[in-house]
């Protein structure tokens, strides 16, 4: 009997042990992948294919937050390499990152560069290295030139004009933007005034040439996500909203990639890593834990179906990113 039990014992100590390394991942494992199958010359591709090959600054940005969490410090150090020798460009107001190394790339991406900077920042306290604060204090100061004007930060900067847009994406306002960033008030109030009682969705950005929110006929649930997780941690809530995502992962048992705006209907048949690795990270967010562990105990079953063909880089990461260190923010 003693036998018995010490058997069974060891028998739930290797389950308990196997579920933990199901869901904590092994991030080795994904560097030696990515490395693989991702990579050229340190440079991360977007898809493993060479046909599709594109190489983005939000690609680094995400790599880098991957690896902060794990504490790789000599993986990240590379990526701040290739950040340095391939990104950076750099003209009389400052320096910027570009968002693609595609030769007729002429601009940035807020969103990317506020990653990076954020990376760099809390990479420098980890990983004791004062070069990466210097770095996100060059890069945030050049945005500042760049891209604030008349109390708004836009989108991104033309190289050609050396003019800002004239818009301001909702889903880039999140928190790495309002840590970087200092008089972000009336920015942020464009982001708060984004709410409509009627509508669960947010309109995609406010064109500031227009002064008016501008609204696409079908949702992508990456941005809407997103901006929903931007407006809560201002300290906004979401009732219409958090009802209509409940109301899909009860009915459907998923959340599709796009939906029609008016509707709320799925216009897309396809399912997206990245769109639960966001909505994981918003039930949380929100307090929906038992609702955010049943999503992704589908998303897992989901992930193993995939082509890794197929598998574009921004999924790939924000998988794991949730899958292996759980609750960490995005």
């Amino acid at each position: 009997m003693k036998k018995y039990k010490l058997i069974m014992i060891i028998i739930v100590v290797l389950l308990i042990a196997f579920f933990m390394w199901s869901k904590n991942g092994d991030g080795v494992t994904v560097q030696k992948y990515v490395k693989e199958h991702y990579m050229s010359d340190s440079l991360i591709s977007s898809y493993q294919t060479g046909e599709d090959e594109q190489y983005l600054s939000e690609s680094i940005g995400l790599y880098m937050k991957y690896l902060l969490h794990g504490g790789y410090d000599e993986a990240f150090r590379e990526q701040v390499d290739v950040l340095k020798k391939h990104f950076l460009l750099s003209n009389e107001k400052g320096i910027y990152i570009r968002w693609s190394l595609d030769e007729h790339a002429a601009a940035n991406a807020l969103i990317d560069d506020v990653r990076i900077i954020q990376a760099l920042i809390k990479g420098s306290l980890l990983f004791k290295e004062q070069e990466y604060q210097k770095l996100a204090d060059v890069l945030r100061d050049s945005l500042v030139s760049l891209q604030y004007e008349d109390g708004l930060y836009r989108d991104f900067s033309d190289w050609t004009t050396g003019e800002p847009a004239e818009r301001i994406t909702l889903s880039y306002l999140t928190d790495d933007f309002f840590q970087t960033f200092t008089y972000t008030d009336r920015t942020e109030t464009l982001l708060l005034n984004a709410i409509d009682d009627e509508d669960p969705f947010f309109p995609e950005y406010y064109d500031i040439s227009k002064q008016a929110y501008q609204y696409s006929d079908e949702v992508h649930m990456v941005d809407q996500l997103l901006i929903a997780a931007n407006i809560v941690k201002r300290g906004q809530e979401l009732p219409l909203f958090n009802n209509w995502l409940l109301s899909q992962l009860e009915e459907e048992g998923k959340v599709f990639g796009r939906y029609d705006r008016n509707s709320g209907k799925p216009v897309v048949s396809y399912e997206s890593m990245a769109v639960y690795a966001f909505a994981y990270d918003y039930l949380l967010l929100i307090g929906e834990e038992r609702a955010a562990e049943s999503m992704w105990k589908h998303v897992i079953e989901l992930e193993k179906s995939i082509s890794y063909e197929e598998e574009h880089f921004f999924d790939y990461i924000l998988f794991h990113t949730v899958n292996d260190f759980s609750t960490a923010p995005l």
